[in-house]
């Protein structure tokens, strides 16, 4: 195929998804330098993106959007791109995609099965080296032109951001030498219990100088479970929004969380 001129990639949701998704569209930019590239997200994730120096700009599409609607989207991205690469592969975009029908597209091959078996039959069959970002870029070959490299992941946070944190963790007495603990999660199953998050904040306070910043948000009663009587433990729990808590984790020493947590 022609270098594309505009080129669409698709991963809704969610947040660790769409950071992962930012390896394959790296490799997009890098093979592809001169066109333009936008992402579509669900809305209320945005601006996970917002800034990000290799997207020219973000498509955003509500949780709620009817099928007509979805259909329309399709159509018009028919028009208006030249290459589509579907990261999700889920019901929506699928619906978009079935108007996609004079154009290329790429689409990720979810590993249904291996994942099945691993987790309710705890059998691996995932090779040595697994990543997701390498699942991405699978789909990704035809265009990659022979290149083997799998880049970092990215986001942007800028200076001003990063500057608001700090003086919001000093209002609340944290100095500049922190820990983010984001114990939130989608899925039950994926939470760490409250007592064991204690005793990594007992080892934390007993070996360490640092400070604890428990972010997340508002529906996640995991930090409420957690928060201990420690001066040097503060709870932001439904406190900041995306862009606040990305200043905030850029700012710290290290983060400890079970899943997404935001």
């Amino acid at each position: 195929m022609s270098d594309p001129g505009t080129i669409l990639v698709q991963r809704l949701s969610s947040i660790g998804d769409i950071v992962q998704a930012t390896s394959p569209l790296s490799t997009l930019r890098n093979r592809f330098p001169e066109s333009r590239i936008d992402f579509m997200t669900l809305s209320h994730f945005a601006p996970l993106l917002e800034n990000h120096p290799l997207i020219n700009r973000i498509v955003k599409i509500n949780k709620t959007e009817p099928v007509s609607t979805l259909r329309s989207m399709g159509n018009k991205i028919d028009v208006d791109y030249d290459l589509v690469v579907d990261l999700h592969n889920s019901l929506r975009t699928q619906i978009i995609r079935r108007r996609i029908v004079n154009k290329a597209t790429l689409v990720y091959k979810k590993p249904r099965w291996k994942r099945f078996k691993l987790i309710q039959l705890h059998i691996n069959d995932f090779e040595d080296g697994f990543n997701q970002r390498r699942l991405y870029h699978d789909c990704l070959k035809p265009v990659m032109n022979g290149q083997i490299d799998i880049p970092d992941t990215t986001l942007s946070i800028s200076e001003s951001e990063k500057n608001q944190a700090v003086e919001l963790l000093k209002k609340n007495g944290v100095d500049i030498d922190f820990i983010v603990i984001i114990p939130g999660a989608n899925w039950e199953t994926k939470v760490w219990s409250a007592d064991s998050y204690k005793k990594v904040f007992s080892t934390l306070l007993k070996e360490t100088n640092k400070s604890i910043v428990i972010i997340g948000s508002g529906k996640d009663s995991i930090c409420d479970k957690i928060e201990i009587d420690n001066p040097r433990v503060l709870n932001l729990k439904g406190k900041t929004d995306l862009r606040a808590s990305l200043g905030i984790i850029s700012n710290s020493k290290a983060a400890l969380g079970s899943d997404t947590g935001l």
